[in-house]
């Protein structure tokens, strides 16, 4: 009877162990706490960094570049372009049809926001952007983890299912249409989930393409890594 009690302990405090190991590629490597439990609760964007850049390249004179860089801060956001390439348009006075151009590190100005998100245990979420103006974006509805799938670990991704949505003015005028960039399901890669920190990633999109008669290729690119922590 003894045997039999040790050896049931043994197997519950393996399985639990397995369920609390590391599924993101920077989680600790062992948590006593499950990824659910971690995950619950209010947090708050502290940094988030976006890059989309894109490419054009005819094996002739047109081409072009273009990157764009943000950073938030947790307080503010800073964007910077650069781009470069070489287009065709109407002739000049030579009768030349193509024209080069060229920006570095071309800064948009600051925006300064809030952003939070809220995680529960009945799958409830919600996610609260504030602007300085006063002006708010909130969304709710319904998360869950993603189960174990083609290249994906189990409870690596999650899945935000956009059920409410609201965006005011500085008038207090709210508008409840989802806008055309904003999916009414999110997948989102977890990177790294502790106590109190995540973060989070996604890949907007992604794509290439080439071929043509006198060849080409073309590439697009745009992803979103964001930092959260628990509220001071």
């Amino acid at each position: 009877m003894k045997k039999t009690l040790i050896t049931s302990i043994l197997i519950f405090s393996i399985f639990n162990l397995t369920s609390c190991l590391k599924k993101g590629g920077n989680d600790p490597l062992i948590s006593l706490m499950s990824r659910k439990a971690r995950l619950c609760g209010e947090w708050k964007v502290s940094h988030e960094k976006y890059v989309e850049s894109n490419s054009y390249d005819s094996n002739g004179p047109i081409n072009s570049y273009f990157q764009k860089i943000c950073i938030y801060d947790g307080e503010s956001k800073t964007c910077v372009t650069n781009g470069s390439g070489t287009s065709i348009g109407a002739p000049d006075s030579t009768g030349n049809m193509f024209y080069t151009y060229s920006y570095s590190n071309v800064s948009a100005k600051p925006e300064y926001y809030t952003e939070e998100y809220v995680f529960k245990k009945d799958d409830f979420f919600k996610f609260t952007h504030i602007n300085q103006d006063g002006t708010t974006i909130t969304y709710d509805g319904k998360w869950k983890f993603l189960q174990k799938g083609e290249e994906t670990k189990n409870k690596e991704k999650i899945q935000l299912i956009i059920i409410n949505y609201s965006q005011t003015d500085i008038n207090g005028i709210a508008n409840h249409l989802l806008p055309q960039n904003l999916s009414e399901v999110i997948i989102i890669k977890i990177d790294r989930l502790k106590n109190n920190e995540v973060i989070l990633m996604k890949n907007e999109y992604k794509s290439s393409t080439a071929g043509g008669p006198a060849g080409y290729s073309s590439g697009a690119s745009s992803s979103t890594t964001t930092t959260l922590r628990k509220p001071n």
